[in-house]
């Protein structure tokens, strides 16, 4: 294991409060059948890379995705906070549901062109783009990427993620998710579009060196959508090792399931308000490079100085 590099934290910025998570996911449900009535009707609309959160049916997954979302907007929240730029997310379910919390403009960023269909129907009035090219620089409060990073090649993450801080305001936050896979049999969750897996160091190393050193925090998001039983570190990277299998000879079935379990998602989705949602929303932000739980976001802030 690599040794921590020193570095400063956020100075008095308390972890993000994750006790309104049942509340957000009763606020989302409309936002998320919008997208599903959008996406009626057109063909291969759906990220079969697991790009697009909206599809989940899964009220825990739902739950692992906004908990990223509501960690940034009680964070930004405590500044004044005019515009979000989200990259990579999908349909931008979770972003427009951030920005109307904020009460903030939104831009997404979306390379997968039939998903921007989606979101174009969906969100009229966010703005979108395709790539953060026509953004101006130090344009935006809060710059979001949310399980993203992992979808992209080692090689090629400092680059990334210092696009993501060109635009970000002085004073603003970039913030960033990814998964912890390291407590999976072979440290590797076995999904393959995750190319560029970090653990809590790597991904602290990553911003601290594309953002030229900004204040930093990563916390570790744990809680029951958070852990990783016995059963699932083992059977999770073997289910997804023979789905990639089952893609590389049929991508065409793939996208036909994807798009079939997307079709399903509003009828699967449990009402936020259901039997276990109160210990769904049991999730928490700590300061801890080990830990049980897997989900990792890092925060920074441009200094106020910055130019």
């Amino acid at each position: 294991m690599r040794s921590p590099i020193s570095h400063p934290g956020l100075p008095d910025t308390a972890p993000p409060d994750l006790r309104g998570l049942p509340t957000a996911l009763e606020e989302v449900t409309p936002t998320l059948e919008t997208v599903a009535a959008a996406r009626r009707g057109l063909e291969g609309t759906t990220n079969e890379d697991g790009g697009d959160p909206s599809t989940h049916g899964d009220t825990r997954l739902l739950a692992r995705h906004l908990s990223n979302y509501l960690a940034a907007v009680d964070l930004a929240s405590r500044r004044p906070c005019r515009d979000v730029v989200d990259v990579g997310g999908g349909t931008g379910a979770f972003a427009h549901w951030a920005a109307g919390r904020l009460g903030a403009d939104l831009t997404l960023v979306e390379p997968d062109d039939p998903v921007r269909v989606v979101a174009s129907r969906a969100f009229p009035d966010a703005g979108l783009l395709p790539a953060t090219d026509a953004l101006a620089t130090a344009s935006s409060d809060l710059v979001t990427a949310m399980e993203v990073v992992e979808h992209i090649p080692p090689h090629e993450q400092p680059a990334f993620v210092r696009d993501l801080a060109r635009l970000v305001r002085p004073g603003g936050l970039l913030v960033c998710s990814t998964p912890d896979e390291t407590g999976y049999l072979g440290r590797w969750s076995g999904y393959a579009p995750h190319i560029g897996p970090l653990d809590h160091e790597g991904l602290r190393r990553l911003l601290i060196g594309a953002t030229g050193g900004w204040p930093l925090q990563v916390w570790r998001l744990d809680g029951p959508v958070f852990r990783i039983g016995p059963l699932r570190r083992v059977g999770e990277p073997l289910a997804n090792r023979v789905w990639g299998a089952v893609r590389a000879i049929s991508p065409s079935a793939v996208e036909r399931a994807v798009v079939r379990l997307g079709a399903a998602a509003g009828r699967r989705r449990p009402s936020a308000g259901a039997p276990g949602t109160q210990r769904i929303g049991a999730v928490r932000a700590y300061d801890q490079p080990e830990g049980p739980g897997t989900g990792l976001l890092a925060v920074a802030r441009r200094p106020a100085s910055a130019t």
